[in-house]
């Protein structure tokens, strides 16, 4: 009935989006039979609130079959296990509720998963970057410091490449995969309830021998973030999980992590550091320089010169708010001393009880 359909599940969370989770679901509904998925699987993870009301919508419209589960509790990792689960086509493909594709976002990924595997057979794993609306001051600017090496860090969370590149993970607002891949490894874990499932699932991928490739579009616009405090809340969020949670899963040093943490201890170190060692003051002046000139470039080759201190500030707030989760992430590592967990991290108890 559906095989004119693309072979794939398409995976959403929600969380708290409301009406404007419809928006997403007009997009995907509105591309002909051939750009489509053949079914959706979406997960509540906000228990009953306005949200679902619109989900429930959204269901009663879908021309493809739509199945909803209202997850237990707000789990991203126990969410995404039992999605993959559930799913019943080769792929699946991942986007939240608070995301925006582009046109023929399902097909485009999906052709570019079709050639890429074809010359890399170990390839299990496609995505694209995401980014924030640029219609808004917010997003603008954000999105302006991502261009820059010292705003994504070379993270496929920010990065977006000219060519498709070899990464250690693709985030799940953007990403397709082979669902075999996935099990085969122990599906997500529900150990990482609030970020990193995504990084924590493709670190398992690669020991096992697999390769994500990370291209440069289809982009998707993703709101998740509405103030500068929101953001800078998200950073922390981020760096407290890489270096806490994350870390001890990895086989190298996740340097972003190291750096960030010791580059926050010494600028907090440095009044006392001046008076033993003055010449480490200028680590202060030589910073704002790194700042001033990247940000100079990146306004220079947009065109956009009213962006210049806006984004100077962007640049100081994520490093900010990255270092110090990164710190503090650290700091409780070293308190809990976590071990790594096993290659089949997923919990099949407490995912059973979503069905």
């Amino acid at each position: 009935m559906h095989s004119e359909t693309l072979p794939i599940t398409l995976i959403v969370l929600t969380y708290d989006e409301k009406q404007s989770l419809l928006e997403l679901f007009r997009k995907i509904f509105a591309e002909p039979a051939s750009g489509r998925p053949s079914e959706v699987v979406l997960v509540h993870n906000g228990g009953l609130n306005p949200t679902l009301n619109w989900v429930r919508q959204a269901q009663q419209l879908s021309p493809i079959p739509f199945c909803l589960e209202v997850a237990p509790e707000n789990n991203l990792g126990r969410s995404r296990a039992w999605a993959v689960q559930r799913a019943t086509q080769p792929l699946v493909a991942f986007i939240d509720g608070d995301c925006r594709p582009p046109q023929a976002w399902l097909g485009h990924l999906y052709q570019q998963w079709l050639q890429i595997s074809q010359n890399d057979p170990k390839c299990v794993g496609v995505g694209a970057p995401n980014r924030l609306d640029g219609e808004s001051p917010l997003g603008a600017t954000l999105n302006l410091m991502l261009a820059s090496p010292l705003g994504h860090g070379g993270s496929a969370q920010g990065h977006q490449p000219s060519e498709p590149r070899l990464v250690d993970h693709l985030p799940t607002t953007n990403a397709l995969f082979l669902r075999s891949a996935i099990l085969e490894v122990g599906n997500f874990s529900a150990k990482f309830h609030r970020t990193c499932e995504d990084v924590e699932l493709g670190l398992r991928l690669g020991r096992q021998g697999f390769h994500l490739q990370l291209t440069a579009r289809p982009l998707v616009t993703n709101n998740c973030v509405q103030t500068w405090r929101e953001w800078a809340t998200r950073m922390f969020r981020f760096g407290s999980a890489q270096s806490c949670e994350v870390s001890p899963h990895r086989q190298e040093v996740h340097w972003p992590s190291v750096a960030s943490a010791g580059g926050v201890l010494i600028a907090m170190a440095l009044p006392v550091l001046g008076f033993i060692f003055p010449p480490s003051i200028w680590v202060i002046p030589a910073y704002g320089l790194l700042l001033t000139l990247e940000s100079w470039r990146l306004c220079r080759r947009s065109r956009q010169a009213s962006e210049f201190f806006r984004l100077a500030g962007a640049f100081a707030l994520t490093h900010w708010a990255y270092g110090l989760g990164s710190a503090w992430g650290f700091f409780h590592r070293l308190r809990r001393r976590p071990s790594p967990s096993p290659s089949g991290s997923l919990d099949q108890g407490q995912v059973a009880k979503m069905s």
